[in-house]
């Protein structure tokens, strides 16, 4: 399921190359309670630059940061859990 509601994207595994409209994105939240270590997420910009990533050391993983960037992003790899862009 991918969609966007209340300015946040939302992806989850059966998302790998779904993209945004042009957004900026002030944070990235990766929740995976099925994640074993090695998923992993990649977010990628138009140009195919690794914008950021993450890979899980174990279950019930949680990973966030601020991105603050202008893009359309493409989510290039998400093998769990779900993908939250916060506009």
């Amino acid at each position: 399921m991918a969609g966007r509601y209340k300015g946040i994207w939302y992806f989850d595994n059966t998302n790998a190359g779904a993209k945004t409209a042009l957004t900026f994105i002030k944070k990235v939240r990766w929740v995976s309670k099925t994640a074993t270590a090695g998923d992993q997420v990649i977010l990628k910009d138009e140009a195919g630059n690794v914008v950021w990533e993450s890979c899980a050391p174990a279950a019930n993983f949680t990973d966030k940061d601020d991105l603050n960037r202008q893009a359309t992003f493409t989510v290039d790899t998400i093998t769990s859990g779900h993908l939250y862009l916060y506009e």
